[in-house]
């Protein structure tokens, strides 16, 4: 029991920065993006995902705080990157909720939700043409 702390498991850590916080310290200067995983510079990332970042101003508990998701790496002085896969993966759904991204499916399959709806639309209206073809097809034949 020696290798153990004091407190174990650890005291909880407790998350303070908000978004408006990070973007006046200078000590973040970029973000890890969730779908590349590329640094982005602090304001296009705020730019990005600026309608789910607005929601990081420490009123909901752990989760409305940037530190909630972001940890500094290691490797990159004033860079953070996520956490773990677990954060990344809640930092894109809430992104996705909130309006800043499309579905993973809609970036998979390469079209957003506009796009779907106007091929929906004009199959729609091809469909809708052949079957007015069809009919006045039938009603000639039976003439």
């Amino acid at each position: 029991l020696a290798a153990f702390p004091a407190t174990f498991p650890p005291a909880a850590m407790a998350y303070t920065i908000t978004w408006r916080a990070a973007l006046t310290l200078p000590r973040f200067s970029s973000f890890e993006d969730p779908l590349t995983r590329a640094p982005i510079p602090k304001a296009m990332f705020g730019l990005v995902y600026q309608p789910f970042l607005e929601q990081l101003d420490g009123n909901d508990g752990e989760p409305s705080f940037v530190d909630f998701y972001f940890v500094p790496s290691p490797l990159m002085e004033g860079h953070w990157e996520f956490e773990d896969d677990c954060a990344r993966d809640d930092f894109f759904f809430g992104c996705e909720e909130s309006g800043c991204t499309s579905s993973l499916k809609e970036i998979h399959e390469g079209e957003d939700e506009v796009d779907r709806l106007a091929r929906l639309a004009k199959s729609l209206s091809a469909a809708t043409t052949i079957a007015t073809a069809a009919q006045r097809c039938l009603l000639q034949q039976k003439r």
